[in-house]
Formats: C-alpha cells, sequence, structure tokens
C-alpha cells in the first residue's frame, strides 16, 4: 500500500483480540493490544486533550499526552 508522504512505512495496526465490548477491560480500551502502553493505561480511562505541538489534534491516550516517545520497531 502506497504512503502519500513517500516514506514508504505503513500504519501500525492493533494485534491480538479485539475486547468484548459489553464487558471492556479498565483503563485505556486498548491497553491489552497496545505496545506502548504504561501502568497507567491499564486503570485510568484516557480523557480526549489536545495533542501537544499539533495544533487541532486531539487524543485520548496516556503516553501520547504526557509527550513519551513512541521507541516501538
Amino acid at each position: 500500500m502506497p504512503v502519500p508522504d513517500g516514506t514508504g512505512s505503513r500504519p501500525r495496526a492493533l494485534t491480538g483480540e479485539v475486547p468484548d465490548p459489553g464487558s471492556p477491560p479498565p483503563g485505556c480500551r486498548f491497553h491489552p493490544r497496545c505496545p506502548l502502553a504504561v501502568d497507567r493505561c491499564r486503570t485510568d480511562e484516557p480523557v480526549l486533550l489536545g495533542l501537544p505541538g499539533a495544533a487541532e489534534s486531539e487524543v485520548a491516550c496516556w503516553v501520547a499526552q504526557a509527550g513519551e516517545p513512541a521507541a516501538v520497531g
């Protein structure tokens, strides 16, 4: 799949089982499948806030809101 920015990279996809929507996990609903999840993700549900350094962008992610690097291979 071509990427418009020409980098040749593809978007990352979450792997693993999708949780039961009738009984979502505590904290962030994506933490069981997210490679960036930290302890807070497992207990506190993130709120939608502006993304630091990105005008008009919002994210509901503790890691992104903290400005932590996304060091995933």
